[in-house]
C-alpha cells in the first residue's frame, strides 16, 4: 500500500537561508573587528573596511535570525510577512550595489556570472519563504 506522507522543504529552506545569512553577517562582523592585518588583506582585494560593510553584516545578522525564529516559531499576524519582504529587498538592493553598480563583470564575466546566480538563488529563496507569510 502507498503512503501518503510528504515532506515539507519549506521550513528547511527556512532554516537553512536564514543560517546562511546569520553566518554571513556574523563573519561581517568578525572581519571588521579582525586584526589591522585582516582589514588590509581585505583592502588588497578591493573589499574596503567601512562602516556600510559593517551595517550590512548586521543587518544579515539581524535578518537570518527573524528567518529561523520564524521557521522555528509561529508568530502571529503579518510581522513575518513584512519582516521576510524587507529581508528580500534588502538582498536585492546588495546585489544590485555589489554586482551592477560597483563590480559589473568583475575580475571576469564567468566569475561575475556565478556570483549573480548564486546570490540570485538566496534572492528566490527569501522571495519563496516571503510568500509562504503570503
Amino acid at each position: 500500500m502507498a503512503s501518503n506522507r510528504t515532506f515539507d522543504t519549506g521550513p528547511v529552506l527556512q532554516v537553512i537561508v536564514g543560517a546562511f545569512l546569520v553566518t554571513l553577517g556574523i563573519a561581517g562582523i568578525m572581519e571588521w573587528d579582525g586584526s589591522e592585518w585582516a582589514r588590509n588583506l581585505s583592502r588588497a582585494f578591493g573589499r574596503p573596511s567601512d562602516p556600510f560593510n559593517l551595517i550590512v553584516a548586521i543587518l544579515e545578522l539581524a535578518a537570518g535570525a527573524i528567518i529561523v525564529v520564524g521557521a522555528l516559531v509561529k508568530v502571529q499576524g503579518r510581522a513575518m510577512y513584512a519582516a521576510t519582504l524587507a529581508v528580500t529587498l534588502l538582498w536585492l538592493l546588495l546585489m544590485i550595489l555589489s554586482h551592477v553598480a560597483q563590480d559589473i563583470f568583475e575580475p571576469d564575466l564567468l566569475t561575475w556570472v556565478n556570483v549573480v546566480t548564486l546570490d540570485g538563488i538566496v534572492l528566490f529563496s527569501l522571495w519563496g519563504i516571503h510568500r509562504g507569510y503570503a
